[in-house]
């Protein structure tokens, strides 16, 4: 999704970075098919991301030698990475804007975008099917510019809120700290959910309260880990069977696991879009697929919610992997 926010360029030297992450050195030519172009326009987009100052400011290059390129820089972070190359893409700097600020105007875009109304325009209309994926859309004939349902218009303002300015340390309390600032600012705007209304419906976690201001701020403390996420017993143990067969982790770290994966996956069910918008959602490992197929057979909702969250499997990845190093070190 990533292509929707970044100019061609970055999109290009995105997908090389992400290429070469996990590789030594490879042809110059196998890389240029990999990314469906020819060696020649590959080196150029090589050369202008050496020649206009990024390998410096960003801290990563890319060396072509006898025929061969090699990723070279410290900063090898694909989130840090990617939130330079988005720092500095117009089109994500228009949403940050709309997110933060509901009621501007698009003269007021124009004039600290330096960018005519026109190029704005088109902007958006690039940027109309990153937005649909999270049910809403962007029209300034009336006010707000960003429209749709107050919960997920929240649920979107705080994944480009953490794409914009990432935490220096992820944890669950700087999180939902985050989200409640966000929370706050629209409270502030005029956007209060002051009547209860149900909750979103979804088969795999109901909701147990009404939803007002209050009820989403504690929802959001149970998403985010800060307070436990009850889970059914029949789903505890449709997770701990999933995860014991197929995780390899000590009993300690599977009761922590359990609680994440129920967190990410209650998560998706809630909200519409992706949680992760620029993950990596192919080639996941063998382990990662026996748990994803092992909760497609045991979950009744879990293929619509892998449908609506490609992401779902780069994210169990992830999790493992960081228990995994936990336990390594705790041996240590």
């Amino acid at each position: 999704m990533y292509q929707k926010l970044l100019e061609k360029p970055d999109q290009i030297i995105f997908n090389l970075f992400q290429y070469l992450s996990s590789k030594k050195s490879i042809s110059l030519d196998e890389t240029a098919k990999n990314l469906k172009l020819t060696p020649k326009s590959l080196q150029r987009y090589i050369r202008l991301w050496q020649q206009n100052g990024s390998s410096f400011t960003s801290g990563i290059s890319f060396v072509v030698k006898k025929q061969k390129i090699t990723l070279n820089g410290k900063a090898k972070n694909k989130r840090l990475f990617l939130n330079f190359l988005l720092r500095r893409s117009q089109c994500f700097q228009l949403l940050v804007q709309v997110t933060a600020d509901p009621y501007c105007k698009l003269k007021n875009l124009s004039t600290s975008q330096y960018l005519s109304t026109t190029t704005i325009q088109r902007y958006f209309k690039k940027m109309k099917t990153f937005l649909t994926e999270y049910q809403l859309f962007l029209s300034f004939t009336t006010n707000p510019a960003l429209k749709g349902n107050e919960l997920q218009i929240r649920y979107f303002s705080f994944i480009i809120s953490l794409l914009h300015e990432p935490p220096i340390i992820w944890s669950s309390q700087i999180l939902y700290e985050r989200y409640i600032k966000i929370q706050r600012n629209r409270i502030n705007s005029g956007f209060s959910v002051t009547e209860s209304q149900l909750a979103p419906i979804n088969r795999y976690y109901a909701i147990p309260f009404q939803i007002n201001d209050q009820a989403l701020a504690f929802l959001w403390s149970q998403l985010l880990g800060v307070e436990n996420l009850w889970i059914d017993p029949s789903l505890r143990k449709i997770l701990e069977f999933a995860l014991v067969d197929h995780a390899e982790l000590e009993p300690q770290s599977l009761i922590k696991l359990m609680q994440k994966f129920h967190q990410l996956h209650s998560i998706c069910a809630v909200f519409e879009g992706r949680l992760f918008p620029f993950s990596d959602i192919s080639n996941p490992s063998d382990k990662t697929q026996k748990i994803v197929q092992s909760f497609i057979h045991s979950i009744p909702s879990y293929q619509k919610l892998l449908k609506q969250h490609p992401e779902l499997p780069f994210a169990y990845e992830k999790l493992l992997q960081n228990e995994s190093n936990k336990s390594i070190i705790a041996e240590k």
